[in-house]
């Protein structure tokens, strides 16, 4: 094909030459003038090249000049498949799933064995809750066990509940793959087990000394069965002259996953540090899903202290994800106290809390979380205060840093007010420094 420039000259040629020379100028004018650009953009005419350039810029956050690019092969050739994947890609992230899967089934009847249009499919049912049809996506391959495969079926396992099969499918992905550092992280976040360590100061307000507490996690899961145990050591001022009592609880803990947001679990828990923890503590959850991006949660809360007070409580949750980045939770508790005293009479009231909180992934390895609770629940220790009736508002702001796949640690800021209603508050501070490791 002559460029321009030649058509132009050939032209000019034939304008001097000729009588028609008005036509044939209105002729070069329109063979020579640029076709329209989106905002002066110049798209490039090599096809490797603009599928390059779309690619950097979906990948780079600009999706409408991607999809210009992609859009710009299609109009070239139809049948371009590699771009018809960049646009179900694109039509995938902004949220038009029936239109991607669409789009993915159809490239997907030409390439069966191209395992990045069959694990973008996978994503798509998966996004939309359609697991049954993202399982028969992984079961209409070719070929079964290559690492992309794999790493899909351990999703769709974990996904499920079995925490010991998914583990086990995404170690076998990265062994496939050779050591893929992708899949080396997806193998360590789809973990059967976890021990934390959590190392916690309280500033109290003078003349009160500062506290150091310490907690110990475990959990391990087999198959559907997740089981915890817990410890926390410390002590805390019995008066405001200063002096203290220690102790601590354990605490164990079972949950049984039955998929896809699903689960049902129960805790126990015993000790006094402090002459302000429960003596015994029975706690059962629930969750459920309502949405994809929606989760629920019931928990139920019994505790038994000494000195004749016990408490029952009721606590639902809902979670919200948006955009796989951003989550916020609500909670919001009702507990009937009641004290009774030697004598045998009793007492008993309702008390009310909630909690908000938010937390945001910046970057692959950061996520920012803050959040703010009123009532006395907001408390480590919360029926202490419920029996005096003290006013409780807490903020909180952390971080969860991930310097290795397998390492998580957790810095967070707690400050609370405290105090009889209508009067003037006391500040605590609490200062928390976590480190957890998964295997």
């Amino acid at each position: 094909m002559r460029s321009h420039r030649a058509q132009a000259e050939c032209l000019g040629r034939r304008a001097l030459a000729g009588p028609r020379w008005a036509t044939l100028l209105l002729l070069l004018v329109s063979c020579t003038a640029a076709p329209p650009r989106h905002g002066g953009e110049v798209l490039s005419e090599n096809r490797d090249a603009l599928l390059d350039e779309a690619r950097r810029a979906a990948y780079g956050g600009d999706r409408p000049a991607a999809r210009r690019r992609y859009e710009a092969l299609l109009a070239r050739d139809p049948k371009d498949d590699e771009a018809r994947t960049g646009l179900a890609r694109l039509d995938a992230w902004e949220g038009h799933h029936a239109r991607a899967a669409a789009a993915y089934r159809d490239v997907l009847s030409r390439h069966p064995s191209d395992d990045d249009v069959r694990t973008g499919l996978f994503d798509v049912l998966t996004w939309q809750g359609l697991w049954d049809e993202a399982e028969a996506t992984l079961d209409a391959a070719p070929r079964k066990d290559t690492p992309a495969l794999l790493a899909c079926r351990a999703r769709l396992e974990y996904a499920r509940g079995d925490l010991t099969t998914a583990h086990a499918l995404a170690n076998r992905a990265y062994v496939a793959s050779g050591g893929n550092t992708e899949l080396r992280a997806l193998a360590r976040r789809l973990s059967t087990g976890y021990a934390r360590v959590t190392t916690r100061v309280l500033v109290f307000p003078a003349p009160m000394p500062t506290l150091g507490q310490v907690e110990v996690e475990a959990s391990q899961a087999w198959r559907r069965l997740l089981l915890g145990v817990e410890t926390e050591q410390g002590g805390r001022p019995s008066s405001a002259s200063g002096g203290w009592a220690y102790g601590a609880t354990w605490g164990a803990r079972a949950t049984w996953l039955f998929g896809h947001g699903f689960s049902l679990g129960g805790e126990a828990a015993f000790g006094a540090p402090a002459e302000s923890v429960p003596i015994l503590r029975l706690r059962a959850h629930g969750t459920a899903p309502i949405r994809p991006w929606l989760t629920s949660g019931l928990s139920y809360t019994y505790r038994r202290y000494t000195g004749g007070i016990e408490t029952h409580g009721a606590s639902p949750a809902l979670g919200v994800v948006i955009g796989d980045e951003l989550r916020l939770d609500a909670t919001y508790w009702l507990t009937h106290v009641r004290v009774e005293d030697p004598r045998g009479a009793s007492e008993g009231r309702l008390v009310h809390a909630f909690s908000l909180s938010a937390g945001r992934t910046l970057l692959p390895w950061l996520a920012l979380r803050a959040g703010y609770a009123h009532g006395a629940e907001a408390e480590r220790f919360p029926a202490a205060f419920q029996i005096l009736d003290l006013v409780t508002d807490a903020a909180y702001v952390g971080a969860d840093l991930w310097p290795y796949d397998f390492l998580r640690v957790m810095p967070l800021y707690n400050l609370t007010f405290r105090g009889p209603p209508g009067e003037k508050r006391a500040a605590l501070h609490t200062f928390e420094l976590g480190a957890l490791v998964r295997w």
